[in-house]
């Protein structure tokens, strides 16, 4: 599983690198989910 709350600035935001990565991460688990149920 995955979890989006592991993918958080916390309470300090220097330079949003966690979001960054984050929604990349989840653009590209969702995109190879919906390659797999076609």
């Amino acid at each position: 599983g995955f979890d989006l709350n592991e993918v958080s600035t916390g309470q300090q935001n220097t330079d949003g690198i966690d979001n960054i990565v984050g929604a990349r991460a989840l653009y590209k688990m969702c995109n190879f989910m919906l390659g797999n149920n076609r």
